[in-house]
């Protein structure tokens, strides 16, 4: 199933995804409603048991979707891809991939929150019926609903989680942000660090207004 979420675009996507000859389910708005308003509507659209949240601007490298369906048969909760960064031509990455190329599974949520990070939208697969709960405590207007929602339920007890780093998304690198890094990467995350420790979900909390941007 493919589900597309148009998020108010005004360049004629809706006259070209009619042009696809392949099914599809199209949600959206009228007028652009944020990034987050959008992850939440498309997540709501959705009917499989798994999503896979995906971006409009980037690319799956050869052989994911067969690679990702053998990982989603063992059950887990939530699995994070690996990606590398491109500006036009995708098989020339701009960045050797993020994180190492390793398989591995978690038995431990915040082992997995901290080494995956979660920050990349486009590499995110998690179980609808995990999400929907909290959809309602996304905080609009960060550009991150998918931090929120998928670190929860990494965090959960007993989820279970696992890293693909064998399976690579190729990310566009974008010349000028469409959102704001401070807003997004520095406060954002030390909101959520800190609501995190606060309701005993991780050990211990990370300032994050030491990362370099």
């Amino acid at each position: 199933e493919v589900v597309v979420s148009d998020n108010g675009s005004k360049d004629g996507t809706k006259q070209i995804l009619k042009s696809f000859k392949m099914p599809l389910t199209v949600t959206g708005f009228e007028e652009n409603q944020g990034i987050d308003a959008n992850i939440i509507n498309v997540i709501q659209a959705a009917q499989g048991e798994y999503i896979f949240l995906f971006s409009d601007d980037d690319l799956f490298t050869e052989g994911l979707l067969s690679a990702l369906f053998l990982i989603i048969e063992k059950n887990y909760d939530v699995i994070a891809l690996n990606h590398y960064a491109f500006t036009h031509d995708p098989t020339t990455p701009l960045t050797p991939c993020f994180l190492p190329k390793i398989d591995k599974e978690f038995s431990q949520g915040e082992k997995f929150f901290r080494f995956a990070g979660l920050g990349f939208l486009s590499s995110l697969v998690f179980k609808k019926h995990l999400a929907l709960p909290f959809l309602s405590k996304v905080r609009l207007g960060k550009e991150c609903a998918h931090v929120d929602i998928v670190s929860r339920i990494a965090l959960a007890q007993a989820s279970r989680c696992f890293f693909a780093g064998k399976i690579i998304v190729a990310a566009r690198a974008l010349a000028i942000p469409r959102y704001s890094m401070m807003n997004s990467c520095v406060i954002f995350l030390n909101e959520l660090y800190c609501e995190l420790f606060h309701e005993k979900k991780i050990s211990h909390f990370l300032n994050t207004s030491k990362i370099p941007l």
